[in-house]
């Protein structure tokens, strides 16, 4: 039996309330770990959203970075 089977067996055989606590646990993590979902950069992007939405956003055409 291969790892990828073996987990999948034992995810298969948890109870569904741990199951569900070890998903959360997991999605929590990564979240936390990317800069993206930090408090700053979130703030920024709802200031965004809402210059945006005022009207207050500049069209200009894809800008490529080597």
């Amino acid at each position: 039996m291969s790892n990828r089977e073996l987990a999948i067996d034992m995810i298969n055989q948890m109870p569904e309330a741990d199951m569900e606590r070890i998903v959360n646990f997991l999605n929590a993590l990564r979240i936390s770990e990317d800069p993206f979902y930090s408090a700053e950069n979130m703030a920024r992007l709802e200031r965004a959203v809402t210059d945006l939405n005022a009207g207050k956003g500049t069209l200009h055409e894809l800008i490529e970075v080597n």
